[in-house]
């Protein structure tokens, strides 16, 4: 399952997410380690990351399963095998619905953000509220925050590799803000009314790997850089919170990053730097 889900680049920065299956002209299939190492190609940060555990992802998924069980009792005639299966299916599908609409919100910023026009009355569904809302709900308070962090985009959805310490990714935003020189991420997060959001371990380790691989520099304490993630909320449809990650933060994180991809490629048995 690990491997199925993961994520690969090239050294050019082209993404080899899938291989051809050889025995089937035209279809494709996931990308496993041992393509990678016929390939030479570069693990993704999160593929890295994917080898530290995830609470809060992990709750996450129980209660999609705990929801659609208790939304959807098993019937007299269902075997236990049965039920199992309906309700995995149920509730993996409102993750796949949550997986959609994020990639609809982050191409139709990504457009925005780029001085382009996007669709802004396309339905974006979200399972948490059951509803469906305009795409501008979500990209008009981006905009807003972009302005009024005087962000200047310098870059949009990056591929970016560095061959160096041996990772590569794709991020969304390259920026100068009047914080510093840096990168903006964003992702979709289920808030509640009035508490904070904060970000997930791995979040700010990611900014900072992109931040190193993009600008070909290590951030230091002192230096005049900051990382953003911003959630766009799947429940409070409008609400977008920030989280600024500043130099001391991302040169802490950016050592995380050192010390996992060692640790990935010694349980992988895999050093992409290598010829």
């Amino acid at each position: 399952m690990a491997e199925k889900s993961s994520h690969w680049y090239a050294a050019d920065g082209s993404a080899h997410h899938t291989v051809p299956v050889k025995s089937k002209p035209g279809t494709y299939r996931p990308t496993t380690l041992r393509d990678a190492k016929e390939l030479r190609l570069y693990p993704s940060v999160t593929t890295i990351l994917g080898m530290f555990a995830k609470p809060q992802l992990e709750d996450w998924k129980f209660r999609q399963i705990t929801d659609a069980a208790h939304a959807s009792p098993p019937t007299a005639s269902e075997t236990t095998q049965e039920y199992h299966d309906r309700i995995l299916e149920r509730a993996f599908q409102q993750v796949q619905d949550a997986a959609d609409a994020g990639t609809l919100i982050h191409k139709g910023a990504e457009l925005a953000l780029s001085g382009l026009e996007y669709d802004e009355d396309a339905p974006v569904f979200l399972p948490s509220l059951n509803a469906s809302f305009p795409l501008k709900t979500f990209i008009e308070p981006i905009c807003r925050f972009v302005a009024d962090e005087e962000i200047n985009v310098t870059g949009n959805e990056l591929r970016l590799v560095n061959q160096a310490e041996g990772y590569a990714g794709t991020t969304d935003v390259a920026m100068r803000s009047k914080r510093g020189l840096g990168i903006l991420d964003f992702k979709t997060r289920r808030t509640k009314a009035g508490k904070p959001c904060e970000a997930y371990d791995e979040q700010p380790t990611q900014i900072a790997a992109y931040h190193v691989a993009h600008y070909h520099s290590v951030p230091e304490p002192d230096s005049h850089v900051a990382g953003c993630n911003l959630y766009v909320s799947t429940t409070e449809p409008g609400r977008v919170a920030a989280v600024w990650y500043d130099g001391a933060k991302l040169a802490e994180e950016w050592r995380v990053l050192k010390n996992a991809a060692e640790i990935w490629r010694i349980r992988k048995g895999y050093d992409p730097r290598k010829p």
